[in-house]
């Protein structure tokens, strides 16, 4: 997924009452930004565009559900969603590191080994 010349990406996370953003960033660039809103379960991502295509917006939404459980929020797919974020989430789906339980998805213990490995 990464160059030789980067250091592991690093997550910085902001939590609110009823919400949360994370911005996902290798040394002082900013790779990534995720925010969800539990009240209203609009999600919003963007990973800028000389990154796509990289691995890293799948590690933006698997720090995002890991987030979203560590503050106890459910994680609701949002309607909203484009096809680019439809298409990290059925790669995560179908490599095992997600499971989706009707509209809600969860991260497994493979998703959350992956998102410790590439981020530690």
């Amino acid at each position: 997924m990464r160059s030789s010349e980067f250091s592991k990406p690093k997550f910085s996370v902001r939590k609110g009452k009823n919400n949360f953003s994370i911005t996902l960033s290798i040394g002082s660039k900013t790779i990534g930004q995720y925010e969800y809103d539990n009240r209203t379960n609009r999600h919003t991502a963007e990973v800028m565009p000389e990154y796509k295509s990289k691995g890293y917006g799948k590690l933006l939404v698997l720090k995002a559900l890991d987030t979203a459980n560590n503050l106890g929020f459910d994680f609701i797919e949002d309607e909203s969603r484009t096809s680019e974020y439809d298409n990290v989430i059925d790669s995560l789906e179908n490599n095992g590191l997600i499971v989706r339980d009707m509209d809600q998805l969860y991260l497994t213990q493979d998703g959350l080994d992956y998102l410790n490995h590439e981020s530690k």
